[in-house]
């Protein structure tokens, strides 16, 4: 650690038990984590840290042109696969500050506890959630260049209607039509769907608690499986008021370059460099932030100095204490539209599609 900030504080953070605390969902961030990553030729980073090209290798699939109908040594040849450069061009952080008398008596307080294996103190509390509290600022802007990026590689509009009227759930005319059109562009598996529609939130809450029901076999069925719905109210500006997408899983993920592992990572200077997750589940949501890794750095401040208050504006003179600084480095990946051949059924399609819900 920075000479004086003591190890309980990161244990704190990352060993202890799930704390459950409020954070605004972030729909779009959980969606991109949750699915499956595209195939990395070339990591960003190798094991020391030092940066490299991200490289992602994915395959256009064949189409009936390229198909022949002798057998012989003359027929063409195609790529096996196509290769594209990620640019890791999306960034977040924040910093806070702890004065030395706080983290004296923090220490203190684990040297304790530890020892006996009692539960943590007010005091350690209150060190851990002001870190964890304040990380909500870096979660909604991330979820925010996450749910961008996202909507800048979907296509156009379609509109799909579902009648919410009195207690009637017109399937045959919007979910039903939905799934119809993402079964013709072959969406595998069950279709994320994401977005901050309050008439599809409101529909996805009367599904659910129809669940279960008798599907055609005649066995009780879990009817929520046709597809997951992740809600972020951001989206209703990001995207639009009453528009969701619709993301076959693959499509999109997000590719983390992190920054403080093998050489540059501990005791550097006057900071200490390292890595933290959020150990945190949420209310409604689940363990959706434990699979986000952090930067963090905790750098020692000797002499009093000037800093920026971000919540009441101006600067603030600090005494001897520590500053934490978060970040994260990372890539929002969208399959390249040019996946599919020209000739493709599916030709310019990404596997995104962006539905316009109506009630009327």
């Amino acid at each position: 650690m920075a000479n004086g900030f003591c190890p309980a504080l990161m244990s704190d953070l990352t060993d202890w038990y799930a704390v459950t605390d409020k954070v605004t969902e972030i729909g779009a961030v959980r969606m991109a984590y949750q699915a499956p990553k595209p195939e990395i030729l070339q990591n960003s980073m190798s094991d020391n840290g030092h940066y490299k090209s991200g490289i992602v290798r994915y395959m256009p699939r064949g189409v009936v042109s390229q198909a022949h109908s002798t057998v012989d040594c003359g027929i063409d040849q195609t790529p096996a696969f196509a290769e594209t450069t990620v640019s890791f061009d999306q960034a977040v952080s924040m910093g806070l500050y702890f004065p030395v008398d706080t983290i004296r008596q923090y220490c203190a307080d684990a040297s304790v506890t530890v020892l006996v294996g009692a539960p943590p103190t007010p005091l350690m509390v209150s060190v851990r959630n002001a870190i964890l509290t304040k990380m909500n600022a870096v979660y909604q802007l991330m979820d925010t260049k996450v749910a961008t990026a996202i909507v800048a590689a979907a296509p156009a509009t379609t509109t799909i209607n579902i009648d919410l009227s009195a207690t009637s759930l017109d399937l045959d005319a919007g979910v039903q039509e939905m799934l119809g059109k993402l079964q013709d562009a072959e969406f595998c598996g069950v279709p994320y769907l994401l977005g901050g529609s309050n008439l599809f939130r409101n529909f996805d809450t009367i599904v659910k608690r129809r669940a279960l029901g008798i599907n055609s076999a005649g066995l009780q069925a879990d009817l929520n499986l046709e597809y997951e719905f992740f809600y972020d109210l951001k989206m209703r500006t990001i995207l639009a008021t009453n528009d969701i997408l619709a993301i076959d899983p693959g499509s999109v993920a997000i590719l983390d370059k992190p920054s403080n592992v093998g050489s540059f990572a501990g005791r550097l200077g006057t900071s200490y460099f390292g890595m933290i997750n959020d150990p945190r589940v949420q209310c409604r949501v689940g363990d959706a932030y434990q699979d986000i890794m952090w930067d963090i750095q905790i750098k020692e401040i000797d002499c009093a100095t000037t800093l920026t208050n971000s919540y009441g504006g101006g600067t603030i003179t600090a005494d001897r204490g520590y500053a934490v600084f978060i970040s994260k480095q990372f890539a929002v990946w969208t399959t390249p539209k040019t996946v599919n051949d020209g000739a493709d059924v599916n030709a310019g399609f990404n596997g995104i599609k962006r539905f316009s819900i109506t009630n009327t």
